[in-house]
């Protein structure tokens, strides 16, 4: 496992940046927590529930895109999940 990360990052670099589209009810929370603790920007998409668990949704949604380090990804993770566990990363 470690060689498998030390190629990975050699390969890859340490600094690449990955990009995040986050969904959730609580989205205001979750880029307020983005911009003020992790410091990075967000974009804000609008989006139109569709079908899911619940059946056929009808409601508009803010869709949440940002563009992070690979490093910063488990923080991120973590934030979300203090705010709202059932958001869809």
């Amino acid at each position: 496992l470690a060689a498998a990360k030390t190629v990975d990052f050699v390969v890859h670099g340490i600094e690449e940046y990955t990009s995040v589209i986050i969904i959730s009810e609580k989205s205001d929370q979750i880029k307020k927590a983005i911009v003020e603790k992790m410091g990075r920007g967000v974009t804000v998409l609008k989006g139109k529930s569709g079908y899911g668990r619940q059946g056929h949704r009808d409601t508009d949604t803010d869709v949440l895109y940002s563009v992070i380090t690979r490093l910063e990804l488990q923080k991120l993770k973590t934030e979300i999940a203090k705010i709202d566990d059932d958001a869809f990363v």
